[in-house]
This record gives structure tokens, sequence and C-alpha cells, in this order.
């Protein structure tokens, strides 16, 4: 591509800089070209990029530590214990909230900036996260057997479709292990002290159809005892959902793209994106054991938590990228 070429792209994907700034970006990304990565002082790990390295690695990090990963894998779970039997409705309702406010946030993210949605999707989570925590603390005991009795039904006509199709082997092994599990879950939560319900009997030569009629009679008995918390925790997590669309779900990828010089901008995203993907695999992996054993209220309160950590953190440490050229930016960032 010539020069002139190379500054026609330049000045159509920023339409407000001048000629001189078309000219100085165009010498920049020529000159970074030349050089060699491992010429001195331009190692990608180096105290000249401290502060765009730690930008991209709390950005990710605070991505993942809000739980929207966990959430959206865990949700027809939690969706479960809201009292909602059929997890595609939840789901849809996840999908519809989800792309609207992404519409929503990429229209505004060159409008009001990067830092700007940032702090909008950080008061977001913080509120969501601490009403459905607030609910799990005050009716824990009922929306775990309402999502307990959502599982063994699943799993029981899981089972018992698979009996109908002539499954053997290890395959169905693996579907009647999960009812089992289910089954036993069941029994453990209705026997809780803490819930007030009946507490479930199956008995030990149940028939998948009997599963199922416990499952429903477990699911009806918290009907009273659950209230409004069902909708109330299906409302947050679209609040929390909506949060993270326009805000952090909208300016990751933005952000980390914009904060390193041209010759570390390919590392600087892998970066990001490794460490976001990295703290995906380890929060999802540990969240079903830590609401195991801590509870759901417990859990979302520790996101809410973070996401306090992140709303100072993004006051205080997150410049606002909208509109800088690249010179400027990576003098307020001291890379230059």
């Amino acid at each position: 591509m010539s020069e002139s070429r190379g500054q026609s792209v330049l000045a159509a994907i920023n339409p407000e800089a001048t000629p001189d700034e078309i000219a100085a970006m165009a010498d920049d990304i020529a000159q970074a070209a030349q050089d060699e990565a491992s010429a001195t002082g331009n190692a990608f790990f180096s105290r000249r990029l401290f502060t765009p390295i730690m930008l991209v690695v709390m950005v990710a990090v605070f991505n993942q530590l809000s739980g929207i990963n966990a959430i959206l894998y865990f949700a027809p779970r939690i969706l479960g214990m809201a009292g909602l039997e059929d997890a595609r409705t939840g789901q849809v309702l996840i999908g519809v909230v989800n792309l609207v406010f992404t519409i929503g946030g990429l229209w505004l993210i060159d409008r009001v900036g990067r830092r700007t949605l940032l702090l909008i999707g950080s008061v977001g989570y913080i509120a969501s996260l601490a009403v459905v925590s607030a609910t799990f603390y005050q009716n824990d005991a009922a929306l775990r057997v309402a999502g307990d009795a959502v599982e063994l039904k699943t799993a029981a006509a899981a089972l018992s479709g698979a009996e109908a199709s002539g499954t053997s082997g290890k395959a169905l092994e693996s579907i009647a292990a999960k009812a089992a599990d289910a089954r036993a879950a069941l029994v453990q939560s209705t026997s809780a002290e803490a819930y007030v319900g009946p507490a479930a009997e199956i008995a030990g030569d149940a028939t998948n159809e009997d599963l199922i009629a416990a499952a429903d009679a477990a699911a009806q008995a918290t009907a009273a005892t659950r209230g409004s918390s069902g909708p109330i925790v299906l409302l947050g997590i679209l609040a929390f959902i909506a949060a993270h669309a326009i805000g952090q779900g909208a300016v990751i990828w933005v952000l980390i793209s914009e904060v390193f010089p041209n010759e570390h901008r390919a590392a600087g995203n892998s970066l990001g994106s490794g460490t976001h993907w990295v703290f995906a695999a380890l929060v999802t992996r540990f969240i079903p054991q830590a609401v195991e054993a801590l509870g759901a209220g417990t859990v979302f309160a520790f996101f809410g938590a973070v996401m306090v950590l992140q709303l100072l953190w993004v006051l205080t440490a997150v410049p606002e990228t909208k509109g800088v050229p690249l010179e400027e930016l990576q003098r307020r960032l001291g890379v230059t």
C-alpha cells in the first residue's frame, strides 16, 4: 500500500484528525514497522509500558470477577432458583437484553466515552448484584430447593427420554448419575434446618415419573416461602446483563487495543485476551463449589464487592481514550 493510500485510510478512521496529525500517525506506523521487537528499550514487559499493561490486565480481571461468564454459563440453574422451569425462556430474555444493551453501548462508546461507560456499568453492576445477593440471603433455603427441583425434573426427564430412545452404555450411565445427584441434592436441600417446607420423600425404587412428581411438589412447596424473590432475582440478573453489555462488554476490547503504541499493540491485545479467558476459566471452574459451600448470596456479594473496587479503579486510574490522538495518549500514559 502506498503512503498516500495509507494516509487516506488513517483519515477515514480518524475523521477528526488534522492532516498534520494524519501524517504523524503514518510516520509513527512506518517507523514502528522498521523497529525490531528486541531493540534496546523496546521490550514489551518494561517500565515504559507498565501503565498500559496494568490497564489491560485490570480491565480483563475485573471483567471476569464481575461474574459475567459464571452467570451466563450457570444461568439455567440461577433461573431455576427464580422459579423458571423453562431455561430457554430465561436464556432468550438474557440474550435479548444483552443484544439491546450491547447495541446501545456500541452507539454510546464514541459519544460519551469509554471511561463514562465503565462508570455507568460499574454502578449498574453494584446495584444489581446487591439486589440479587440480598434476595438470596433472605430466601436462600427456598431458592436452593427451587433450583434443585428444576435440576431433578430436568435430569429425570432426560433419563426417561434416554431410556425410551434405547440409549445404553456409558451415555446412559452418565445421564442416570446426573439424575441420582439431582435427587440427592433435592433431598438434602429440603431437609436443611433453614428450610421451612416439607422434606422430599423419594422411595429407593422411584420411577422417573415419581422423581418428576417429587420435583414438582417441592417446587410448589417453595412458592409460598419464596414470595416475590424469584422475579426479583430474574430482574436483578437482567439488570446485571444490561450493565455489563453497556459497560465492560462494550469497552474492554476497544480499550485494550487503544492504550499500546503500534509496535506493541498485537502483544497488548494478546495479553488482555489471554488474561480475560484465563480468569473466565478459573471463575467458572470454582463457582459451583463456592455456591455450594458459601451460598449464592455470599458469591453474589463477593462479585458486588469486587465491582466496588472496579468503580474506585475507574475513578482513579482509567484515562478517557475517546478522541485522544495516539501520540497524546502515549504521553498521558507515560509511554513516551
